[in-house]
């Protein structure tokens, strides 16, 4: 287990050799893996990353600015810790363009003025790093005992949970994969720590991912930079403190790391956000039995939710009551930019489940899935502004063998009180896709927006009798010259309107000439008296083709067709 930077240069040898470093942005929380000496001026290739390298810089001896800046930059390609540079031997002090071109590159570089042996440097240090990890499983293993010992004796979720937060000095939160919040501890913003986790783990319940244990930062209510050493049992960092200006030789503006009050090894510490990984991981599958155990008993946790569901698809919900009610299902409105809504709809409901938490991981949104009638519906809380088609493509929902459509998003909404109108009209939208698709299944994704289905969803309202006066009033003389002649005169226009009236491009859909396409549109404005191409008719045409497509989804309703 990797130490930091900072933790390493508090240890009692390396403070023997009076380091300082003077980038006062320089990064001493990046792991130490392990510490090495070189003085080969191409040691770089030979470096695995997250080394502290020690060198008296014998290498740059007779190297020129250029060179030295190479060095420094190769370094910091192979992606090392720091370079601890021991000054008195080949140099008196550390070339300015190493120490320029080290805070250019953001590679910590620390100037050791004690002169202390290498070799015992890097063996103290790697053994103390073995050390630590050896003493960090044990202490992980020692956490899962008492969970096991807790789970065994008939705990449930909160008391595991109340049980980690204790035992790690963390916040604690068990959450599904939508977001929804099952249980947490050491902490009054459960939603934080969601939204920002110091470590998280997968949670599984038979085979399948079910949601995240989340770690907070350290110290119940504490900030991230209490983390180190958190969880690890063992003290506080190595503090930083000021060098006054004009301190032997430092200059204005360094850094020296600090020592402890006791001065003993056994007291500096290592970065505990990997224990706190570790533990997540751990202790995710002494959760998962807990949470079966809930489920067996409460026939799930999702009651909540499906009845959210259910009775925002009956438009049941006084709007002053969403915000309320997607609260108790763990979908805090707060810091919300925009609301979308999923209706998805498989063979088999697990699956479609299944599938909407796995598009809610891949888009990053939170959420809120549920099953309901027709299939499963999710709720998604978006951090910023986006486009419905965006969304479809990070989603990234199935689709099934041939062209039936699987799934439907509803408009974007700002307004949490809107969200149930979202969701309807996914449903609607998916229920309208599906029945089109044997009429129109060339315009038919396996995604569809509800955006581009607003006018299906309105005319669908009518009832076969205003559908067909529709029809007739805007295409009548045309279904009466294909009845009479077979012209395709319908199919046409319709081919028109949808290739945004390129003739070319619907000559390509119809499998016909460009000319022919020519005749067909002018015997089209010739029956009509008016133009496809008029602005002002295209809207009722359209409107005209969506009905008729309609009304043949509803069983035998003659359409009238005036003789020409």
């Amino acid at each position: 287990m990797p130490l930091s930077l900072r933790a390493v240069l508090a240890h009692p040898l390396l403070r023997a050799a009076d380091p300082f470093v003077p980038d006062r942005r320089a990064d001493l929380e990046r792991p130490v893996r392990w510490v090495h000496s070189s003085e080969i001026y191409e040691i770089a290739p030979l470096l695995r990353g997250d080394e502290l390298l020690l060198t008296t810089g014998l290498g740059l001896a007779g190297r020129d600015a250029g060179e030295r800046r190479r060095y420094v930059a190769d370094l910091a390609a192979a992606g090392v810790a720091g370079v601890a540079f021991e000054v008195g031997r080949t140099f008196r002090e550390v070339p300015a363009d190493v120490v320029r071109a080290a805070a250019e590159a953001r590679l910590p570089l620390v100037v050791l003025r004690g002169v202390v042996p290498f070799v015992a440097i890097a063996e103290a240090v790697n053994a103390a790093i073995l050390d630590s990890a050896v003493t960090r499983l044990r202490h992980i293993n020692e956490i899962v005992r008492v969970l096991s010992g807790v789970l065994a004796r008939g705990a449930g979720v909160d008391e595991l949970t109340r049980t980690l937060s204790r035992l790690t000095d963390r916040p604690v939160v068990l959450a599904g994969i939508d977001g929804t919040i099952t249980s947490w501890a050491g902490t009054d913003a459960p939603t934080e720590v969601v939204r920002a986790p110091a470590a998280q783990a997968g949670v599984e319940l038979r085979g399948a991912l079910w949601g995240r244990l989340l770690l907070g930062a350290s110290g119940v209510g504490g900030a991230d930079g209490d983390d180190e050493g958190a969880g690890a049992g063992e003290g506080p960092a190595t503090a930083v403190a000021d060098v006054p200006a004009g301190g032997a030789g430092d200059g204005a503006g360094t850094v020296r790391p600090g020592a402890d009050e006791h001065g003993d090894a056994g007291s500096w510490s290592g970065v505990a956000v990997e224990v706190a990984v570790e533990v997540a991981e751990h202790a995710a599958q002494v959760f998962a039995p807990a949470l079966l155990r809930l489920a067996d008993r409460d026939g799930w946790v999702g009651r909540e939710r499906r009845e959210l569901v259910e009775g925002l698809l009956r438009d049941a919900l006084p709007p002053r009551e969403v915000a309320a009610r997607l609260s108790v299902c763990g979908l805090v409105p707060a810091g919300t930019a925009a609301w979308a809504s999923v209706a998805l709809h498989l063979p088999d409901p697990v699956r479609a489940v299944t599938a909407l938490y796995e598009g809610l991981r891949a888009c990053g949104g939170r959420g809120l899935v549920s099953d309901g009638p027709g299939g499963a519906y999710a709720l998604i809380a978006l951090d910023r502004d986006t486009h419905v088609a965006e969304l479809a493509t990070r989603l990234g929902l199935p689709t099934v063998a041939g062209d039936e459509p699987t799934a439907a998003l509803g408009p974007l909404v700002r307004d949490v009180a809107r969200v149930g109108h979202s969701l309807r009209a996914a449903r609607d939208t998916l229920r309208l896709a599906r029945r089109l698709r044997p009429v129109r299944s060339a315009a038919v994704a396996d995604t569809v927006l509800a955006d581009a289905w607003a006018l299906e969803r309105v005319l669908d309202r009518l009832t076969p009798e205003e559908l067909a006066d529709l029809v007739e009033d805007q295409l009548g003389p045309l279904l009466a010259s294909d009845a009479a002649r077979g012209t395709g005169l319908v199919d046409t226009l319709e081919a028109y309107l949808r290739c945004g009236c390129s003739k070319t491009e619907t000559a390509g859909v119809l499998f016909l000439r460009r000319q022919s396409v020519h005749q067909r549109l002018a015997l089209i404005e010739s029956l009509l008296r008016v133009s496809p191409d008029a602005p002002d008719r295209q809207g009722p045409l359209r409107a005209a083709l969506t009905a008729r497509a309609l009304l043949a989804t509803r069983g035998p309703h003659p359409i009238r067709a005036t003789p020409t």
